[in-house]
């Protein structure tokens, strides 16, 4: 069971979630017994202060917005309700299974949250919600999403995967590397069937500190392991094939490509030495080996066209287009 806060905390379950708000091998006779236990939990531990109007909120959600239940015996009842007065978690199983409603055959194979930036230099936030692309309360395919919009990717701290589709994919993340959390939300996407968004933030994410590995420094020091990740993205999907079996996702892994070839051009051009502008040389020309049709559109057709510019000139121009975004979008 989750609920929001305004609190800037990150969530880490391990302080979410407490002996005293865990219930294991339990016999509940109904799924409304099951509710009650998991909201007098929270209510003993002090972070629900009125059981009652947050019990009839979380009944409410299940009746109206469809179940919470999201296949292989595992189901994530919520509300919003005042009766919250902190961010917390409880925890229940069964003994004896509960029909919780999961539509029969429909295993999720990824769960989505939102992620919230708290940007430490500032003091303020932004919420990553998916609410314009992907449907609620339902289990759904890739061909019932909507549009991403061009600073809105699938994150590490916004998808929960079912831990077989991982193994049937043969995920093998490279060892001693940065930045191998976008290969975790890349690779997997065509194996993915069944998606499940809950529209709760569940991540809050710390940015702006200088030792940060998304730091820009930081990122220019270690350019050659986001060269290595993206690619191995570049290696991991024909995505011609993608675009034919499933256009919409295909649009989605060719955007995100797209962001990994601007991104580690870009840090090759601050860089800014004949090694690095040869390094960002030699990562276009190895996509243009592996898809020419897709080097030429990435080049002069995507987001990653701002960091091909020519010259000095197209250079210091691709820079500063990057730090506009940069201050706009404030994702480092």
């Amino acid at each position: 069971m989750k609920h929001r806060e305004s609190e800037q905390t990150q969530l880490r379950v391990s302080r979410l979630l407490n002996r005293d708000s865990v219930m294991l091998h339990a016999e509940m006779p109904s799924v409304q017994t099951a509710l009650e236990t998991l909201v007098e939990l929270q209510e003993s531990n002090g972070v629900i202060t009125n059981g009652t109007a947050y019990y009839k909120a979380v009944c409410e959600r299940e009746r109206a917005g469809g179940t919470t239940a999201i296949g292989e015996g595992l189901a994530i009842p919520h509300a919003c309700n005042a009766g919250v007065a902190s961010l917390g978690l409880a925890a229940l199983t069964l003994t004896r299974g509960l029909d919780w409603g999961a539509a029969d055959g429909k295993l999720v194979d990824m769960l989505v949250c939102n992620y919230v930036y708290e940007h430490v230099e500032d003091n303020t936030q932004r919420v990553m919600d998916y609410r314009n692309v992907f449907p609620r309360n339902k289990v759904f395919g890739w061909d019932q999403i909507g549009r991403f919009r061009p600073s809105q990717y699938l994150l590490m701290h916004s998808v929960i995967y079912r831990t077989q589709l991982l193994r049937d994919c043969d995920l093998e993340l490279p060892k001693h590397t940065f930045y191998v959390d976008n290969i975790f939300v890349y690779q997997p996407l065509p194996y993915v069937k069944n998606i499940y968004y809950l529209d709760v933030d569940l991540y809050r994410y710390f940015i702006g500190r200088a030792d940060q590995s998304v730091n820009e420094k930081v990122m220019v020091g270690r350019v050659d392991q986001q060269v290595r990740v993206t690619r191995l993205m570049i290696d991991a999907h024909d995505l011609r094939r993608v675009q034919t079996e499933q256009p919409k996702l295909g649009r989605y892994m060719f955007n995100y490509l797209a962001m990994m070839m601007a991104i580690s051009s870009i840090f090759l051009v601050i860089e800014n030495t004949p090694e690095s502008l040869g390094k960002r040389t030699q990562l276009w020309e190895y996509l243009r080996t592996v898809d020419s049709g897709l080097y030429h559109k990435m080049k002069y057709r995507a987001v990653s066209a701002f960091t091909a510019f020519p010259g000095y000139q197209g250079r210091r121009l691709s820079v500063g287009l990057y730090r506009l975004a940069r201050k706009i979008y404030k994702f480092n």
